[in-house]
């Protein structure tokens, strides 16, 4: 065999092993492509999402940032729970009931020792719900992380911490609230926290005990 030949052949076996790759490379975009269609889809769909957030403080909450994130856009429902908690943190409790169905359901089970536990029914009630907050919480910082949505649901997670009235102890809880939605308006809100924790810091400290 000439030695032309042999060059002949070894370019053939080149140019076919790249038209291979750039075929497999072509394969891997298309099903990169169809990966990020189903993805958006889903979406679309309403099926969960994720939104994560940088933290910022807004007077004593701090909570994400109303931006859009890397994940989805930001929705109308968590925009919403954003709202709601610039308004505790602003002390505005009248933007806070305005964004409640008028059968709202409240919930924040705790020992009694608590007075801001309890189920409550309709607007009138759950306005009691912040008062024992201003009663019995000094200094009150709320910080959210995270949200969860899906459907006409968002999950929130965070930190509550505050001092407790009249013991003068402090208490500083993971948190978690559940809001769902009607129409726009929050129905139903139930509130989970280490209520262990916040009861302990009601109860008065001994003779010689440190805070």
């Amino acid at each position: 065999m000439r030695i032309d030949q042999v060059a002949d052949e070894r370019d053939c076996a080149t140019t076919t092993r790249t038209g291979q790759m750039a075929q497999l490379q072509s394969e891997r975009l298309s099903l990169a492509g169809e990966l990020l269609r189903s993805h958006i889809s889903c979406i679309e769909r309403g099926r969960s999402i994720t939104i994560r957030e940088p933290k910022i403080q807004i007077g004593n909450s701090t909570f994400g940032e109303s931006q859009e994130s890397e994940e989805a856009p930001m929705s109308n429902l968590t925009a919403t729970v954003q709202e709601l908690y610039a308004a505790f943190g602003r002390g505005d409790l009248p933007a806070i009931l305005s964004k409640l169905a008028d059968d709202v359901v409240w919930e924040y089970e705790a020992p009694a020792v608590i007075k801001l536990s309890g189920i409550r029914h309709g607007v009138t009630e759950t306005r009691v719900f912040f008062e024992a907050i201003v009663a019995e919480n000094i200094d009150p910082k709320l910080t959210i992380t995270e949200y969860v949505e899906s459907g006409d649901t968002v999950m929130t997670i965070g930190r509550y911490s505050a001092t407790a009235e009249p013991s003068g102890r402090k208490f500083d809880t993971p948190i978690a609230h559940y809001w769902k939605f009607r129409d726009g308006k929050v129905i139903r809100y139930v509130g989970f926290a280490n209520t262990g924790a916040v009861a302990e810091a009601m109860q008065p400290l001994s003779a010689g005990a440190s805070r």
